[in-house]
């Protein structure tokens, strides 16, 4: 009689990376079917989720973000990354690329540093206007200046509330 032989078992899941490494925000578990490190804020349902199998660009899997309704302001829904919390140094430049395609245009969509605690503080503004159906790759920087130095910046946030829609 030959007895089976138990699974092996997952392997716990790896903490996020610190940001000393030289990056702050990881996509690589989309491949692997997770989003560790994502979600989403609004008071109306906006979420981030794993795309369909072939919805990447290049890559098998994307983020999709769902903002179900316009909002008054653009940080009304946001898609975020949370990574550990670092001290921001001034003088440090942040710099991020990212490709992305939405099913409608949006003229005010923004990316920018976030501490996720008090008021939100924020900084590094970056803003962008997207195309219907269309991917582009977003590129920017943050400088690191004697007011954003202060925060201790936790999240990389993707601001959609100006414009319900879906954006992969």
């Amino acid at each position: 009689e030959v007895a089976s032989a138990d699974p092996e078992p997952e392997p716990d899941p790896q903490p996020l990376p610190a940001p000393a490494d030289g990056n702050l925000v990881y996509t690589e578990e989309f491949e692997a079917g997770r989003t560790d490190g994502w979600g989403a804020y609004s008071s109306n349902g906006c979420s981030a989720a794993l795309s369909a199998k072939g919805e990447g660009n290049g890559s098998d899997y994307s983020l999709v973000i769902t903002n179900p309704v316009a909002e008054g302001n653009n940080y009304g829904a946001q898609a975020f990354y949370q990574f550990p919390a670092f001290d921001a140094v001034e003088g440090d430049v942040y710099t991020f690329s990212f490709d992305i395609k939405t099913e409608v245009a949006n003229s005010s969509l923004s990316v920018q540093l976030q501490q996720r605690s008090g008021s939100y503080p924020g900084g590094g503004y970056a803003n962008f206007t997207t195309e219907a159906g269309v991917w582009k790759t977003l590129k920017g920087t943050f400088s690191i200046d004697a007011s954003l130095a202060a925060f201790d910046f936790d999240h990389f946030t993707i601001n959609v509330g100006t414009v319900a829609g879906s954006y992969v």
